[in-house]
């Protein structure tokens, strides 16, 4: 797991360590119902990642409103708003089959005759670490015969994710580039590439090793025999890992709105006076020199 700069995900991530960790030692209804109270703080950290990426965008547009240079940041900040959305759509279709394996949601009713309104709407097999081994790690789901295990291809997902926003940054450099931005300066592209996919923090099996984790595939470590309760909140982390990542793509666009990098490609004589006037019969004196400037200065 990769350690994010942001304090609300790092929050995030070590409660979720912190309650599997108690969860191997006691599976307990309070344990249990925390996994769906750190669900919907992660949910509601999708919520405000996401108003924060369409306030960054709004903001963007009004400036491009005077400063039409920058009109195709804004472009491409839009299409890269864009990429997460099949992804977002997999992973809820993952949890909604889980739950749906795993005898369904709670109604209104089923949740308020339990003591516990706020499980409306979640899985009723909350405990159930069947379901989640044969969706993820084993493919027998679905009653229709043996499946493509779903865990593989998570993980897969998860790295063409990452890798679509690395190259679509990556593409900004193509055919000059955009005017104006550090994408016009072919010389920068490794490191801000770089710098840019070390902020996102989508993880999947990329450094996992199996002989640290008793021979088990990185699905099997991470899926196999966990009850529903735990993974339902994982998969929304990692729809908040897309999130997040997707922010930082957006928010490096628009900070070349407000740092435009010029290009000294214009030359002239300047003069500077030592005295802002003189008097009559005075003799006047000035440093007088070729100078460069920008065209974009304007």
């Amino acid at each position: 797991m990769s350690i994010p700069k942001e304090p609300r995900q790092l929050m995030i991530n070590l409660m979720y360590l912190v309650l599997t960790a108690m969860l191997a030692l006691n599976v307990s209804a309070e344990i249990i119902n925390a996994f769906f109270m750190l669900d919907k703080g992660i949910k509601k950290n999708n919520e405000i990642v996401e108003a924060s990426v369409v306030g960054v965008i709004a903001s963007m547009e009004e400036t491009a409103k005077t400063k039409t240079q920058y009109q195709p940041l804004v472009e491409k900040a839009k299409e890269a708003k864009n990429i997460t959305v099949g992804f977002n759509t997999f992973v809820t279709g993952l949890r909604e089959r889980m739950v749906e394996e795993s005898g369904g949601a709670y109604t209104a009713e089923e949740a308020n005759d339990q003591g516990h309104p706020e499980l409306a709407g979640k899985p009723r097999g909350k405990k159930d670490k069947d379901t989640p081994q044969r969706i993820f790690v084993s493919g027998d789901y679905g009653g229709q015969g043996k499946k493509d295990p779903q865990g593989p291809i998570l993980a897969e997902e998860i790295k063409k994710l990452k890798k679509s926003y690395v190259d679509f940054v990556g593409g900004l450099w193509d055919n000059g580039g955009i005017k104006g931005t550090v994408f016009a300066d072919p010389k920068k592209k490794e490191e801000v590439l770089a710098r840019l996919e070390s902020e996102m923090t989508l993880v999947a099996d990329e450094k996992y090793d199996p002989a640290g984790h008793e021979g088990k595939s990185w699905e099997d470590f991470t899926f196999g025999h966990m009850p529903v309760a735990a993974i339902y909140p994982m998969l929304r982390k990692f729809q908040n890992d897309a999130r997040t990542s997707e922010a930082a793509v957006i928010n490096f666009l628009a900070s070349q709105m407000g740092k435009m990098e010029l290009t000294y490609d214009k030359f002239d004589v300047f003069s500077q006076s030592s005295k802002p006037y003189i008097l009559l019969g005075e003799k006047y004196e000035s440093e007088i020199a070729l100078g460069a400037y920008s065209s974009q200065a304007d």
